[in-house]
This record gives C-alpha cells, sequence and structure tokens, in this order.
C-alpha cells in the first residue's frame, strides 16, 4: 500500500466504507420489513431483490480489508 501511490490508502478506504454500508444496509431493510414497515412489499421477493446487494457489499468488504490491512 505504501509503494502504490498517495491516494491509494484513501480509495480503499472509502470502498471498504462503501461495502460496509451496503452489507449492513441491505440487511437493515430486510429487519425493518420484518418488523413492519413497508406493508406493501411482500416479504418473500424482498430477499430476491436484496440479496445481489449483500452479496457485493460483503465481498467488497472482505477484499478491501483484506487490502487494508496488508
Amino acid at each position: 500500500m505504501r509503494e502504490s501511490g498517495p491516494w491509494t490508502y484513501a480509495a480503499v478506504n472509502v470502498l471498504h466504507l462503501l461495502g460496509v454500508a451496503a452489507l449492513f444496509g441491505s440487511i437493515l431493510v430486510i429487519d425493518l420489513r420484518l418488523l413492519g414497515l413497508g406493508r406493501r412489499v411482500p416479504l418473500a421477493s424482498l430477499p430476491t431483490a436484496i440479496t445481489p446487494i449483500t452479496v457485493t457489499g460483503l465481498v467488497l468488504a472482505l477484499t478491501t480489508g483484506a487490502a487494508l490491512l496488508a
């Protein structure tokens, strides 16, 4: 990370935060629906719409987390 440029750490850190926000934000949407918010949205269709966002956030957070740790 040190030899790759002055803005590399900042860019990887921003990507890491976006990944964590996507991961926990998608979980929050499902939790809020289970608590009763957004009753117009069928509960059965919600996980199929949210799963790609959750997986993308997890992969992004894991890869950038490993880069920050290196």
